[in-house]
């Protein structure tokens, strides 16, 4: 008889256990699910593929083990490859990574809403958003946008392409009431940037778009690239690139991210990182009007394509 009691009392105390149990591995389950890190495919124009994968799962090791480590967890992280990343950044499927990162244009047309956050964004040193200067040399007796009509430009390629490409518009159809794609001979999109300067320095080129903080090392390289070459127009500054934060993400695991993320430049493999994204530092998000600029630039490139198809 006591056996059987205690039979009873072991099924009724399992029985009243198990959804417990259930509800317990569901919610470990749930915390294992790996953190997945998604990137963009513009970041990297004109590397090697190879070079990609070795240096992010470089990242990625070093991001679990750190993230383990701190929060003393088992944690597996995965990187993800996006080909459109406007369009993934508005679409259900986002909502299964927990970390993206992308050029600061594609994250303002997306419009995002409340789903994400951005906290950090990727930068070289010295100014920074980076304004662009339209540059010609000084020799050719250009002074104006309307002597650019049938030259040849070049402009950057990579992360700073599409933003480029909608000021040089916008900058052209003020100017002169037609798209830069009917102004120039041709528009030349060019990796390295320093090349650039140097064909518009020796008269090879006619004009080209760069960064001020690429004009301002190149000129303390050589000064004569001061005072050969001309600023026709300078750009409002301009991010690149951001990185966002799901918000349904566990907020420990955010702050321990941002926290490695910021000191990757202290360490030969987070400055390996960091060259792979084109620049030297990660700075911390700390402004309501981030994307202030683009914001601007986009609604007067809206305004004058309106006015233009009158």
């Amino acid at each position: 008889m006591i056996i059987q009691i205690k039979i009873r009392l072991i099924v009724l105390i399992l029985f009243l256990t198990l959804p417990q149990m259930v509800s317990g591995q569901k919610k470990m389950n749930r915390k294992q699910k790996p953190f997945i890190v998604a990137y963009s495919q513009k970041l990297f124009s004109g590397v090697n593929i190879n070079d990609i994968h070795a240096a992010l799962d470089l990242w990625i090791q070093e991001l679990q083990k750190t993230l383990n480590n701190k929060l003393q967890r088992k944690l597996q992280v995965r990187s993800l490859f996006i080909d459109d990343a406007q369009h993934f950044l508005s679409s259900p499927q986002s909502a299964k990574v927990d970390v993206i990162n992308l050029t600061a244009l594609d994250y303002v047309l997306s419009n995002p809403k409340n789903s994400w956050t951005v906290r950090i964004f990727n930068s070289s040193e010295g100014i920074y958003p980076v304004p662009l200067l339209l540059l010609v040399n000084a020799q050719a007796g250009i002074g104006t946008i309307s002597g650019l009509r049938n030259k040849s430009i070049t402009i950057p390629a990579g992360q700073q392409k599409a933003i480029t490409k909608i000021w040089l518009d916008k900058l052209i159809m003020e100017n002169e009431s037609c798209p830069a794609g009917r102004f120039f001979k041709e528009i030349i999109p060019s990796i390295k940037p320093t090349k650039a300067v140097l064909d518009l320095f020796f008269g090879e080129i006619d004009v080209c778009i760069i960064g001020l903080n690429t004009f301002n090392t190149m000129a303390e390289l050589n000064p004569q690239i001061k005072k050969k070459l001309k600023i026709i127009q300078q750009s409002p500054p301009f991010l690149k690139t951001v990185t966002c934060f799901n918000k349904k993400y566990d907020a420990h695991f955010i702050q321990a991210f941002i926290d490695m993320t910021l000191h990757l430049r202290e360490s030969p493999k987070g400055q390996q990182i960091l060259a792979l994204f084109g620049g030297q530092r990660v700075r911390i998000y700390n402004q309501t009007d981030l994307f202030r600029n683009e914001n601007a630039l986009l609604a007067a490139y809206k305004k004058l394509i309106a006015k233009i198809r009158k």
